[in-house]
């Protein structure tokens, strides 16, 4: 089966993080340009970022399991503390 990009983030960090969650929940994940990201930050702006890529069968949990991190940020930047 064919990777399927499941994000995008402009910073290789950002990429990073969300690659090993996705991996910590038994997904294997992988990122396309890890080291341009690393080595020429301002390069990431024109290649359009850094993409996560999981195979296909894991894309369905993928998305779950991002959305359940973004439902999670939207918790705690709304929990009245300031962010």
């Amino acid at each position: 089966m064919a990777p399927v990009e499941v994000a995008r983030f402009i910073s290789v960090h950002q990429a990073e993080f969300v690659r090993s969650v996705l991996e910590g929940s038994g997904i294997e994940a992988f990122l396309d340009q890890p080291f341009t990201g690393s080595i020429a930050p301002h390069l990431m702006f024109g290649s359009g970022g850094v993409r996560v890529f999981v195979a296909e069968e894991d894309r369905a949990r993928a998305v779950e399991v991002l959305q359940s991190l973004d439902q999670q940020r939207d918790d705690e930047s709304s929990d009245g503390e300031p962010s």
